[in-house]
């Protein structure tokens, strides 16, 4: 046998192992799709309506992320939607206590399927939108997390 085809014969069980691995890993609940899109989507639709507004583009930042990325999980995990904790913890306490010294605003969401529409569904709400245009806002963070009522979205806004 040669080498090309002791490869090939090994193709299926190597294919083989490879499917049991993915489905031994797999989560055993149904994956939402929001939790596979990039929260860079929704930084991209919002740079787009803030560039038409003549607002400059927001940049990602690492304090602000990881804000949004907890409080969208908190949310989903325990099951609420508010912009404080069920134990009282303001936006302002949470950007505190991610060290986000530039925080501005944040915007919410639950239920939305993907980046379109939850951005779609800000730019209908004024307070939401107010954030999105708030042309002095020069930084983001975007969270998002599956929860028993869909996705939970959160973007914070900087200085």
């Amino acid at each position: 046998m040669t080498t090309a085809s002791r490869r090939t014969s090994a193709l299926p069980y190597a294919c083989g192992a490879a499917l049991t691995l993915l489905l031994t890993i797999a989560p055993a609940g149904p994956v939402h799709a929001a939790n596979r899109l990039s929260s860079r989507e929704v930084v991209e639709l919002v740079n787009e309506q803030r560039l038409r507004e003549g607002c400059p583009k927001l940049t990602a930042d690492a304090e602000l992320t990881r804000m949004a990325r907890a409080h969208s999980r908190d949310m989903a995990e325990r099951v609420y939607f508010s912009h404080t904790t069920p134990d009282g913890t303001s936006p302002i306490e949470r950007a505190d206590e991610a060290g986000a010294e530039n925080f501005v605003g944040e915007n919410i969401a639950r239920g939305q399927d993907s980046a379109w529409e939850v951005v779609h569904d800000w730019l209908d709400s004024d307070d939401h939108r107010n954030h999105i245009l708030d042309c002095s806002a020069r930084t983001t963070g975007v969270g998002v997390a599956d929860g028993p009522e869909g996705p939970y979205w959160v973007q914070e806004f900087g200085w």
